[in-house]
């Protein structure tokens, strides 16, 4: 009984998300190579994301729908993205699209790029600014304007 209750709160606990915007078939339909950037924008509207770098431009269309349950990680369920490619003249040059199987793992590096100078201990970080302060003299203090106080 108490199993059945247990399962019965995690399943309650279940959230269906979708996120970002994939225009329809009929959308991208209408979008044909040659055409210019402004009525692409018309047509899908603004993209989920644009190729910062490389040739040639990209406008990406992104949408995911994910699964969360509770406590535990959310779980993909369907990742589609439309990609736009534009030529130097700003026209569609191709359409692709990309599924969740596409997508391929990035392995960040984890070497450490090493800087010049000491490193130092604690004992040298917390007594090392002892008697490197000047004594304040009456009259040379100035204040934020640069005028003697």
């Amino acid at each position: 009984m108490t199993a059945l209750v247990l399962a019965t709160g995690l399943v309650a606990c279940v959230q269906l998300e979708t996120r970002g915007f994939v225009p329809d078939e009929q959308m991208i339909e209408r979008v044909t190579k040659g055409l210019p950037r402004t009525e692409v924008e018309v047509i899908l509207g603004s993209p989920s994301s644009v190729a910062t770098f490389g040739r040639p431009e990209s406008w990406y269309y992104i949408s995911r729908r994910v699964e969360r349950r509770a406590f535990l990680d959310e779980r993909l369920l369907e990742q589609t993205i439309v990609e736009i490619q534009f030529d130097d003249r700003g026209r569609v040059s191709d359409i692709k699209r990309y599924a969740a199987a596409d997508q391929r793992q990035v392995i960040p590096s984890e070497r450490v790029t090493p800087s010049l100078g000491k490193e130092l201990g604690i004992l040298e970080q917390f007594f090392g600014n002892v008697g490197r302060f000047n004594k304040m003299e009456q009259g040379s203090f100035r204040d934020v304007q640069g005028l003697p106080r």
